[in-house]
């Protein structure tokens, strides 16, 4: 009898201490972030090269205990329920001995197609890369382009002199080098996911050292509310 009175207190005092913790977690906040490399393209031809890559963060902002419902949910084989993304593409402008890497911020993914010594976005609205950023064209460039437009598969060899290859970072939890030439400087694509979770993609023979274009930190990060507002809502520094 007594040991069920004991029971019995210890369950109650266990039940209140479970509803503080919730609502001690209600009025707190808790912030994650995780980003991904979502596709990249490499173009190239005698004389020049690109590689386009397109990047996601996710991110979650709530109260700790909708935190921690959404980890007992992982824990039954649901994934976490991000709330909000930002994207943004990183354009790396590869010549012998020289390589320019420019991020455009808010911008998703497109696949790219050369014509007439340029590359253009090759679904959608028709627009150049100009060094800078992804201009529109006028009416007649863009007819023109649509024109020109042969297959429309994104990997392909000696069209018009150039050649295409997707999807560099998603062979697999390995390392893998692409090589090709530019003015018959060989030229080295090292795409590195022996660490899943911080993929890495370096380009080496236009420099004496690799020169690394994305490293991309693919863990679940918990962050403050300043860093959660700086990573998801402010704009990306190249």
């Amino acid at each position: 009898m007594k040991k069920r009175v004991v029971f019995g207190i210890a369950s109650v005092l266990a039940f209140f201490i479970f509803i503080a913790a919730v609502a001690f977690a209600a009025g707190t906040s808790a912030h994650v972030v995780r980003d991904h490399e979502t596709t990249t393209q490499l173009l190239w031809n005698e004389k020049r090269a690109y590689l386009v890559i397109g990047m996601r963060r996710d991110g979650w902002s709530g109260s700790q205990a909708g935190y921690l419902w959404q980890l007992i949910a992982g824990l039954l084989g649901r994934p976490f329920q991000f709330t909000e993304s930002k994207t943004w593409l990183v354009i790396a402008d590869i010549e012998p001995g020289r390589v320019n890497r420019t991020t455009l911020d808010g911008e998703m993914f497109h696949f790219m197609r050369p014509f007439e010594g340029a590359i253009y976005t090759q679904f959608g609205n028709v627009r150049k890369w100009n060094g800078q950023q992804l201009g529109m064209v006028p009416d007649t460039e863009a007819a023109r382009f649509k024109a020109a437009q042969s297959s429309g598969l994104p990997s392909y060899s000696s069209v018009d002199g150039w050649s295409s290859r997707i999807n560099l970072l998603n062979q697999g939890n390995r390392a893998f080098e692409y090589t090709f030439k530019l003015a018959e400087t060989p030229i080295v694509v090292m795409a590195d996911r022996t660490d899943p979770q911080q993929p890495t993609l370096k380009v080496r023979g236009t420099q004496r050292d690799p020169v690394e274009i994305i490293s991309v930190d693919q863990r679940f990060r918990r962050v403050s509310a300043e860093e959660y507002d700086l990573f998801m809502h402010k704009p990306l520094k190249d």
